[in-house]
């Protein structure tokens, strides 16, 4: 099993929301890319920010992911 957290993805469903967002093919490599790499956990794009901070401080990561 594999646990992917994927950033926001510029497709028709998340038109108007947010800046930045990953380029859908680029989005459907990075899964690829950690099976291939034999890891169970793949942080795509900005997640992996997200991921230092909930090492960091996992209430604050929560409070970032809950409010958005």
């Amino acid at each position: 099993m594999i646990d992917v957290v994927m950033a926001l993805v510029a497709t028709g469903m998340t038109k108007g929301r947010g800046t930045g967002k990953m380029l859908a093919a680029d989005a459907a490599q990075a899964p690829l890319k950690g099976i291939e790499d034999g890891r169970d956990e793949v942080w795509v794009g900005k997640t992996q920010l997200l991921r230092a901070i909930e090492r960091i401080s996992p209430p604050l990561a929560h409070r970032l992911l809950r409010n958005g």
